[in-house]
């Protein structure tokens, strides 16, 4: 290819590429993360954050549909990436039994060092539901011992410990630090508690 038809089509290519959109400011102040993922996770006006300390597994009690299952429900990235295989995969997991809010499997796979992405899927149906952030990475501040996603099979209540990857257009940003209380309402999660780590 001629030089110059080859620097033409390298800036075509370059005219094209998508550019990162500037990262919103609520990620980096902390006194508005809060509020701003409120805001995002429960699509409507702000509630009144619960004080984390007061929030416990036991005062979100369900009874599961299913025998629990006994291990928690982890596919191979690679899967993610074919539908059919993704979906085929996600509806044996379910089938092992819940391990959250009485009748959903929270199905797991890897996005990085101690990075984790999930999708919620009833057990009967399989029909999944998308966790309101794209990932969680563990932090050790607060995620310590603990896993990035909590939950028990007989709560609604979701526990994510670690920095939440927000969805911003095409790209993914990192909010800070911190543990995220979430409750299983009418087929979704609602953010009810917002505690950001100590710098």
């Amino acid at each position: 290819m001629p030089r110059v038809l080859l620097a033409f089509s390298l800036l075509v290519v370059s005219a094209n590429a998508q550019v990162q959109p500037e990262r919103p400011k609520w990620l980096d102040d902390r006194s508005q993360f809060c509020a701003e993922l409120a805001e995002r996770t429960n699509r409507g006006p702000l509630p009144t954050l619960r004080n984390p300390k007061s929030i416990d597994f036991e005062q979100y009690k369900v009874r599961p549909i299913a025998s629990p299952r006994s291990d928690e429900a982890v596919i191979g990235k690679d899967v993610v990436f074919d539908d059919r295989l993704f979906g085929n995969t996600v509806k044996a997991e379910a089938a092992k039994g819940p391990d959250f809010a009485g009748r959903y499997a929270v199905v797991l796979w890897t996005c990085g060092t101690w990075c984790t992405n999930a999708t919620i899927a009833d057990v009967r149906t399989a029909r999944t539901v998308q966790l309101p952030f794209a990932g969680v990475i563990g932090c050790e501040r607060v995620t310590g011992e603990h896993r990035t996603i909590e939950r028990k099979a007989d709560s609604r209540l979701m526990i994510v410990r670690g920095s939440l990857e927000i969805p911003n257009g095409d790209y993914l940003d990192e909010g800070p630090c911190g543990t995220f209380y979430y409750v299983w309402q009418q087929r979704r999660l609602r953010l009810i508690g917002c505690k950001l780590s100590e710098e």
